[in-house]
């Protein structure tokens, strides 16, 4: 925890999940709202308690994914590792869980201590089919919960895992194999080394000039480039071959805990 008796959360999650409802259940509705330093983008933070523990709730933009493609992602990941929250709250959808599972997947290379709340449990079971929790904790190996936000069914639930997240941090970024010839050198920085191994093959604009600016990112970034070079000329193009490998990881967690 951030200290004794105060810590830090982050919720994330792709549009139309109930974010912000699942904000308002924690915080009460009370929030302070800002934009984040440098543009537009709206900052809501708000407080809540969890068994005496003072937590800062922060909203993250909505967001598919955490690549370097729009402001609110960059926002994202840079908050992530930046101002290292102590949790990271993914929330999901239960109608569309495939999609919310390649941003969890991706919060989770990025080193982040993430609970996965699974909302509108409620139209899943509408639609004719339940999600097994326990084998998608189990396939995550991070706390997972159901809430109808809407009702603020699974809210204490949801308490509870956040307070055993703070307690008891998991970290999981080797998820996803990409297979030996991805891996390239891994160097000390702020960011995961793995996570930057895969950015800079990605051709990652704003973590690519990140490293440059420093010297012992410079030969790496250097490797890396000749590296996807290389690697392109076999497999194609190297971006949407690691995208393709979330994808297919989350549709096979999706396909192994969605029950018809």
């Amino acid at each position: 925890m951030a200290s004794k008796g105060s810590a830090r959360i982050a919720l994330a999650g792709i549009p139309n999940v109930g974010k912000s409802l699942i904000f308002n259940r924690l915080t009460g509705g009370r929030a302070w709202v800002g934009n984040w330093p440098g543009v537009t983008v709206e900052k809501k933070v708000g407080r809540t308690r969890i068994d005496g523990v003072e937590i800062e709730v922060i909203d993250l933009p909505d967001i598919y994914s955490l690549t370097a493609y729009s402001v609110d992602e960059i926002i994202a990941r840079n908050f992530i590792v930046e101002e290292k929250p102590e949790v990271v709250v993914c929330i999901a959808s239960a109608v569309n869980l495939e999609r919310s599972l390649y941003l969890a997947i991706s919060l989770l290379e990025l080193g982040a201590n993430v609970v996965l709340d699974v909302n509108m449990i409620d139209l899943a079971k509408r639609e004719g089919y339940r999600i097994d929790l326990a084998k998608l904790e189990e396939l995550l190996r991070i706390p997972v919960v159901a809430t109808i936000a809407i009702r603020g069914y699974g809210i204490d639930e949801l308490k509870n895992a956040i307070k055993k997240a703070l307690q008891e941090r998991r970290e999981h970024t080797n998820i996803i194999d990409y297979g030996k010839e991805v891996e390239i050198p891994q160097i000390d920085t702020k960011y995961p080394a793995r996570w930057i191994a895969i950015k800079l093959l990605e051709g990652d604009e704003d973590i690519t000039n990140k490293l440059m600016k420093l010297a012992v990112g410079r030969d790496v970034v250097y490797q890396a480039n000749s590296l996807r070079s290389d690697l392109e000329k076999r497999i194609g193009d190297l971006e949407l071959y690691i995208t393709e490998r979330r994808y297919k990881k989350a549709l096979e967690i999706a396909r192994a805990v969605v029950k018809g």
